[in-house]
């Protein structure tokens, strides 16, 4: 009997390292060949990996979050809707890139891809940057404030297969659930992680992540910040609900 239980317990610390244990993450250094990425809440993500550090679309006070104090060598502004000055940067001197096409810090490259904020009014007419860009072994789409019903043909064949996804699916001037589901869909990403929703923190009148997240087969709920390299990638796609990192004043 004693010989059983030491089999189980080997098979159940076995299980505890598949690919589900990735998103649990301590501090220190980033692990080489791994991308860590915090949510501090809205479209603000902070990418990491043991060479370079992104910041995208901080935000100011008026969005409801509190402003975090973080360290980036490159800030990425998707509209005129952010300002890099709003970020508490905690070392001076990024390298902000707010434009579409393609920009380099020495060896790291960025893309912008043009599209829309809205399909409607005047928001239809606000430009909106997508970012792409590769860390830790992976490739990473940021859609911004992205509000367009469908993908052009460029912005497909741009994003198409991308490892993960930051994607909009609050409403408003965004792409609700439906729209931001199908075109989730369209660029078939391994994770996609929702953003600019409703929560406890946020001012302005948006959807649950609920009415994104329940249009696909596999979610999982995980911390502010998740450590991802090319094994931990699920075979399909999955959505990735993270914690907003809150900060204090």
């Amino acid at each position: 009997m004693r010989r059983g239980l030491v089999s189980l317990a080997a098979l159940l610390l076995l299980l505890s390292g598949c690919r589900g244990q990735t998103t649990t993450v301590g501090v220190g250094p980033v692990p080489k060949g791994k991308v860590r990425l915090t949510w501090y809440g809205a479209a603000m993500f902070l990418a990491r990996d043991s060479d370079m550090s992104v910041l995208v679309n901080p935000y100011g006070p008026h969005v409801g979050y509190i402003v975090p104090r973080v360290s980036a060598r490159i800030v990425l502004v998707s509209n005129d809707g952010y300002d890099a000055r709003d970020a508490r940067l905690t070392k001076k001197g990024p390298r902000v890139i707010d434009g579409i096409g393609e920009a380099y810090v020495g060896d790291f490259a960025v893309l912008g891809v043009p599209s829309r904020q809205g399909t409607s009014g005047s928001a239809a007419r606000e430009p909106n940057a997508i970012y792409y860009w590769e860390m830790g072994g992976v490739s990473l789409a940021h859609m911004g404030d992205f509000g367009q019903a469908k993908l052009s043909s460029q912005q497909a064949g741009l994003l198409r297969g991308v490892d993960i996804l930051m994607m909009p699916v609050g409403g408003r001037t965004v792409a609700d659930a439906r729209t931001a589901g199908r075109i989730a869909r369209q660029i078939g990403p391994k994770i996609v992680i929702p953003m600019d929703y409703r929560t406890p923190a946020v001012v302005a009148n948006l959807a649950p992540v609920e009415a994104f997240s329940s249009r696909f087969a596999t979610i999982r709920r995980v911390g502010d910040t998740i450590e991802v390299g090319p094994a931990d990638l699920p075979a399909e796609t999955e959505v990735w609900v993270m914690k907003y990192k809150q900060e204090t004043e």
